[in-house]
């Protein structure tokens, strides 16, 4: 009865909300925030199974209504937003039931390949005729394979399962011995490629790591799934020593008894595709689960929190609730867009880059130790962000790392930056580093880039051609600016900052690779020689003198920042060659520039 009774409030204001709400941001979070009012009541109220049950019940009346041909595109647009959710929220407390365990395509293909071991040497077996007469009486033969390595008899049952069997010793069997067996129950196997019969022996059977769960106290099968729930806590297994495995299918319970372990203390683990098993491990806290109830991808979270906890020991809830206050206070009532803005304008106006890096510092590369100590690397700029988002019910977000290789610290060190939808964001490379003033908000290089103009100086891990590695710093800028020259054509109208500089290359005929010097400044620039003296200068055949100016002085080691803090705009700039009274020359580059 109380399942029905919630469910009719909460679809009235679901039909409230998608009817009366005039802005679409607006209409969203109200479904977003109704439903999450929803799931803390009924997480208040019911267990699990009955959760399950209300919430099927939910998607299968979601699916009427959505029928209906008089619904307007704003309430379709919403009610499918609000049937995604729930689907989440389904396939979270199936996962916590194990309705639908987690599956490993790739470890179920092996597994086949390791059966289809066994029936291709059955189906290219060509057994003597004394071996074939024996079938006749009903007597067994296996086709087994041998490992020298394990000494293990391998063989696939009637049942489809991976065996072997023990035996303490065998016969040899031939073509004069082979009427003596022929009313012993005795099985028949090729070993060292000759036939062998065994009396006295057991079976054992191979369980494969896809069945495993049963035997172990867990079976991680990455790392993201080593996470579960206990007393309203988050946990995962924090492992402090582990053995290999070297079968890709599994291995045999009594292996386990050999080496003094029983099977129920230990955990499986998948780790860049080996498996591992462990006994030495412990239960360590990653968040209370209250703090992260609203949070709609749950277990992209709590993967970004277990491996920024890998080398911590203290409890950081305290942390993760200011941070959660912080994200709501800051973009409660905000649109998408807006929330993504404030978001980004808060980590780049409170964090300071670390300076010098020390990498034996393993804290640096924890976000919860950077976060309470306010000492940052690329990495945790962009966890920060990630976790303000997701507590602010931005979706669709990637933490990504990868090389940027006009980076200072490449190859010795990885970036990382932040995707969501299908823009990039990239806070490190936009921070104020080392005290120098806070840009405003339109100057920022990074913010919502599209992908190709994003990427035109990143690399995948993986895909990293080796001879960059050891190109100069100039050699890999010049790649760069290629890269961003090749999309001129895309965005050469555009505003994006990161193209400011080939356009200014572009438009001055200036090739990709040339380097920008004071020669170069004055073929672009006409150069004024200022007298030092009267502050005067010849110009047409007329003399000017200057009432006031302002002015960057400008060599061939500063040109570039000194371009990049004007914009890359030459109007109404000045180049001046100014005579000191020393007899020494001064460049400079004038603005704000006044003459009489």
């Amino acid at each position: 009865m109380f399942k029905k009774i919630i469910l009719i409030p909460f679809l009235f204001s679901l039909v409230f909300f998608t009817n009366y709400s005039y802005a679409l941001d607006t209409s969203t979070w109200a479904v977003l925030n109704a439903y999450n009012s929803f799931i803390l009541k009924i997480e208040s109220k019911l267990n699990l199974n009955s959760q399950l049950d209300l919430l099927e019940k939910l998607s299968l009346k979601l699916e009427d209504i959505l029928k209906s041909k008089s619904l307007t595109t704003k309430s379709i647009i919403l009610l499918q937003e609000l049937d995604k959710l729930n689907d989440s929220k389904l396939k979270e407390i199936k996962t916590k039931l194990n309705i639908e365990p987690y599956i490993d395509v790739a470890q179920l293909e092996i597994e086949d390949k390791e059966k289809q071991k066994f029936k291709d040497l059955k189906d290219i077996a060509v057994l003597p005729k004394y071996v074939s007469d024996l079938l006749w009486y009903n007597r067994k033969y296996i086709y087994v394979i041998f490992s020298e390595n394990s000494q293990s008899f391998e063989f696939l049952s009637s049942d489809n399962n991976i065996k072997r069997i023990i035996f303490s010793k065998y016969y040899e069997l031939n073509d004069w011995n082979f009427n003596y067996i022929k009313s012993k129950p005795w099985i028949i196997f090729l070993y060292n490629w000759n036939y062998v019969f065994v009396d006295d022996y057991k079976e054992e059977e191979k369980i494969p790591y896809s069945q495993s769960k049963d035997y172990f106290k867990w079976v991680i099968l990455t790392p993201n799934f080593n996470i579960f729930e206990k007393n309203w806590n988050y946990y995962f297994y924090k492992i402090t020593q582990f053995n290999y495995i070297k079968d890709s299918y599994w291995f045999y319970l009594k292996t386990f008894e050999k080496l003094w372990y029983n099977t129920k203390d230990l955990i499986v683990y998948k780790n860049n595709w080996v498996y591992t098993f462990s006994s030495s491990f412990q239960e360590q806290k990653l968040i209370s689960s209250d703090i992260i109830q609203n949070i709609v991808d749950k277990s992209k979270f709590l993967s970004y929190v277990s491996s920024d906890k890998r080398d911590l020991n203290y409890d950081t809830d305290s942390y993760f609730k200011s941070l959660k206050n912080i994200s709501i206070n800051l973009t409660e009532w905000l649109t998408k867009e807006n929330k993504i803005k404030a978001i980004y304008w808060r980590i780049l106006n409170n964090i300071t880059y670390t300076n010098p890096i020390d990498l034996n510092k393993k804290e640096i590369f924890s976000w919860i130790d950077t976060f309470k100590n306010k000492d940052w690397v690329c990495e945790w700029y962009v966890k920060l962000m990630a976790y303000m988002l997701m507590f602010s019910w931005i979706e669709d977000i990637d933490v990504i790392l990868w090389y940027v290789i006009n980076a200072s610290d490449f190859p010795e060190l990885w970036h990382a930056w932040v995707k969501i939808w299908t823009y990039y964001y990239d806070p490190t490379f936009d921070d104020p580093i080392w005290n120098v003033q806070a840009k405003s908000f339109e100057n920022y290089s990074y913010y919502k880039l599209p992908a190709d103009l994003f990427y035109t100086n990143r690399y995948d891990i993986w895909d990293l051609p080796e001879e960059l590695k050891t190109k100069s710093k100039d050699e890999l800028n010049n790649i760069v600016y290629k890269n961003l020259f090749n999309l001129i054509w895309k965005y050469g109208n555009s505003n994006y900052n990161l193209m400011k500089y080939p356009l200014f290359l572009h438009n001055n005929w200036l090739n990709y690779d040339v380097k920008v010097t004071l020669a170069k400044l004055e073929d672009i620039l006409t150069t004024y020689y200022v007298n030092w003296p009267d502050m005067s200068y010849i110009y047409n055949w007329k003399k000017y003198l200057i009432k006031k100016m302002k002015f960057f002085t400008i060599n061939d080691e500063n040109i570039n920042n000194v371009l990049y803090s004007i914009n890359y705009d030459l109007n109404w700039k000045y180049f001046l060659k100014w005579d000191l009274w020393n007899w020494n020359i001064e460049y400079r580059l004038a603005y704000d520039f006044e003459t009489f």
